[in-house]
């Protein structure tokens, strides 16, 4: 009873189990509707590209694949299936360039040189040095302003 209520009450919340009621498949009004956002939205681009920026060449092609991808899900569906797909390649690409290419090493500079900053500054913000000359490793916490500070927070 308890199980067959917890069943119903996650099906009406969040059905993720039941493919056919989440709209995953490549047809149908909802992917329909995706697309149409996403033609709507290159379009945009398109347009600022082509008016604002003067970019004349990009601006046409942003605008030609946003009239394929509308134009593919109407009446060629595997096509705007391999639009798509494509995308996600790109996606994922651009993703682990901008992992491995920029933000890996500008971790690793910024981290590096702000430890050789401390160092050269002779700087122990965490008082990792050990063995320490203090006798006890005990930092005292700072007094408070009492029960008023508690009531107005921000």
């Amino acid at each position: 009873m308890k199980n067959e209520i917890q069943s119903r009450v996650a099906q009406a919340i969040w059905p993720w189990r039941d493919v056919s009621k989440v709209g995953t498949g490549s047809s149908g009004p909802g992917v329909r509707r995706r697309c149409v956002v996403q033609s709507a939205v290159t379009l945009i681009a398109g347009l600022l590209l082509l008016f604002v920026f003067r970019k004349v060449w990009l601006g046409y092609v942003v605008l030609l694949l946003a009239a394929v991808t509308l134009l593919s899900v109407f009446f060629t569906p595997p096509v705007f299936r391999c639009i798509e797909r494509g995308g996600r390649i790109l996606a994922r690409g651009v993703m682990i360039g901008l992992t491995w290419i920029l933000l890996a090493p500008f971790f690793y500079v910024c981290f590096i040189f702000g430890r050789l900053c401390l160092l050269l500054m002779r700087k122990d913000p965490l008082c990792r040095k050990f063995p320490s000359d203090e006798k006890s490793y005990w930092v005292p916490r700072s007094e408070t302003g009492g029960s008023e500070c508690y009531r107005r927070q921000y």
